[in-house]
């Protein structure tokens, strides 16, 4: 209600485009989509810890080649 006179410039904001929010949703994308290309360097390994009480279901991640 009344948004327009009690943030002036949040409801008809110029700097804001439909073109450049578009954009900005396709930048964003982009880097979220880029540690998906990460994983192709990563080995994943299923693995059993013994404890005390019993066996444990774990996995591991390492590198393919030699890395830290």
């Amino acid at each position: 209600m009344c948004d327009e006179f009690i943030h002036p410039g949040l409801v008809t904001d110029s700097r804001l485009s439909r073109r450049s929010f578009g954009l900005m949703t396709v930048a964003t994308a982009g880097v979220a989509t880029a540690p998906a290309l990460a994983q192709s360097n990563v080995v994943e390994k299923d693995v059993t810890v013994k404890t005390a009480d019993g066996s444990c279901d774990a996995v591991l991640f390492h590198p393919a080649v030699g890395g830290s």
